[in-house]
């Protein structure tokens, strides 16, 4: 199917689901509501603000819960109304508030919104660099993009791939995953990839992947350091696409590679690329705990990327969706 029917079929039964604290959106991890207030701000009504009730109105429509407890104390329930509830959802968006506050200050020009006194506005002009934050901003919430979510998904590799090239010039990279050069199963791409990085395979571990497996067990860009002589020693980067709220899962799948093939001088180094916004304004991530053992690539440094390799990112198709959907009309969902 085209792209252009596959964005119609997006539209056509669009509905914007709002996120549940009870799956994968925990109240305490509020960048992610914060994702999901700029992502409605994002299909909202050309030039109209979204203010702080409007988004509440859309979390109630959905049956979301703040989290109070109800009683079957009658004495409990006087002293506990309604009152108390919505005062516990304007707390709620305080708190998001203050990460999109906070994101405006982290990413300054390149933030696409305009936050003011309990409301948030999607800028009248937008930059290449405004639309690379929405393209991170859609693969960050493919539940509501299932229609389009394989070219996200895949173009993620690839804005992985011109990222990485970005930070070390000097480094070979090729893309691993959906969108890889190498072919055949996944035995054959492993033993291709050792070929390349001078290095023997493990068979002992490498046979007990099946003969019919032709998934890339978890690399999905990898990078080396080239030189001039055929010594295996040279530095290796693994790393890892995940657009999924369950990026927290994948965050050790790489190292699987530390089995198939035998870094006997120098052990790789193993990446994480992921398109949500962790960067605190204090130097540190949300999440931080996850992140350890690895070198993280989120949002702000996506954000970060040149000029050069930022015009060949707008050429991709992730970016045409993000066109399509800025030029509808979206302000009922």
């Amino acid at each position: 199917m085209s792209l252009e029917n596959k964005i119609l079929e997006l539209k056509a039964n669009f509905a914007l689901r709002a996120p549940d604290p009870k799956q994968d959106h925990p109240w305490h991890l509020v960048h992610l509501h914060a994702d999901f207030m700029e992502l409605k701000c994002m299909l909202w009504e050309k030039n109209s603000l979204l203010t702080v009730q409007d988004v509440i109105t859309h979390y109630r429509d959905y049956d979301v819960d703040v989290g109070i407890k109800k009683s079957s104390l009658l004495s409990e329930q006087v002293t506990n109304p309604a009152s108390e509830i919505n005062d516990e959802w304007q707390s709620k968006m305080i708190d998001i508030f203050e990460v999109l506050e906070e994101r405006l200050c982290l990413y300054e020009d390149d933030y696409p919104f305009i936050i003011g006194h309990n409301h948030i506005q999607l800028k009248a002009n937008l930059t290449s660099r405004h639309k690379l934050y929405l393209s991170l901003l859609l693969a960050s919430n493919l539940n509501n993009f299932s229609k389009v979510q394989n070219v996200i998904t895949a173009e993620f590799e690839t804005f992985s791939k011109y990222l990485l090239e970005d930070f070390f010039p000097k480094i070979n990279v090729e893309e691993f995953g959906q969108n890889s050069s190498f072919k055949g199963n996944t035995v054959d791409k492993i033993e291709a990839l050792s070929k390349i990085l001078k290095i023997k395979t493990r068979p002992d571990y490498l046979n007990q992947i099946p003969k019919n497996a032709n998934k890339e067990k978890g690399l999905d860009v990898v990078g080396w350091q080239q030189f001039n002589d055929e010594i295996a020693n040279m530095l290796i980067l693994l790393a890892q696409c995940a657009c999924g709220k369950n990026w927290v899962d994948k965050i050790s799948e790489t190292k699987s590679y530390d089995t198939f093939l035998d870094f006997v001088r120098i052990n790789p180094l193993h990446l994480m690329f992921i398109p949500y916004g962790l960067a605190h304004y204090d130097n540190n991530f949300y999440q931080a705990e996850k992140t350890n053992g690895l070198l993280f690539f989120e949002r702000k440094r996506f954000l970060d990327i040149s000029d050069e390799k930022l015009e060949q990112l707008v050429e991709l198709d992730t970016f045409k969706i993000v066109d399509d959907l800025l030029r509808s009309d979206f302000f009922e969902v």
